[in-house]
Formats: structure tokens, sequence, C-alpha cells
């Protein structure tokens, strides 16, 4: 049995295209909330455009935070601010 993501907050790194963006739309359709992390504001602003418009539910389940994976202070930041409402996240 596949576990529920409902409700989880979930962290995708490279988020913006690819195979990281069909993650994320994965995660939402299951109802999760998802921070999209990527290293370029404009590619996560237009994918979280895109995921928006195709759902406008989606809106309340999605943000995007520009941070390089490889840069530690990126990192630091990513992963001590609480999103989407959430003091945790579940998935990363």
């Amino acid at each position: 049995m596949i576990p529920s993501h409902s409700s989880k907050t979930v962290v995708i790194s490279g988020g913006g295209t690819g195979i990281g963006l069909e993650i994320v739309r994965g995660y939402l359709s299951e109802g999760a909330n998802v921070v999209l992390a990527g290293r370029r504001q404009d590619i996560l602003e237009n994918s979280v455009g895109a995921l928006t418009t195709a759902d406008t539910e989606y809106k309340a389940q999605l943000l995007a935070v520009r941070a390089d994976m490889s840069r530690e202070q990126d990192v630091i930041h990513l992963f001590s601010q609480p999103y989407l409402n959430k003091q945790r996240w579940d998935v990363d």
C-alpha cells in the first residue's frame, strides 16, 4: 500500500523542470503541500504559474523558494523556515 501524502509538506529540489516538476505534480495531485526549491527564481515562478493555471487549488499548496543546494547557506535557509503555515516538513 502506498502511503497518502495528503496534507503533508514535501520539499522538492530541482522541482522547476523535468523529472522534478513531474514529481511536484504527483505530490500536488495527492493533496500534499509542496515547496519547490531551485537555483533560478524565474524558472520556479514559471513552473508555479503553469501549475496554478492548470489547477487553481494548487496555489494554496505550493511555494517556490530560490535555493542552490550546493550552497550551505541556501540549504540552511530553505530548511529553517516554516512553509505553507507548517512548522515542519514531512518528505524531503
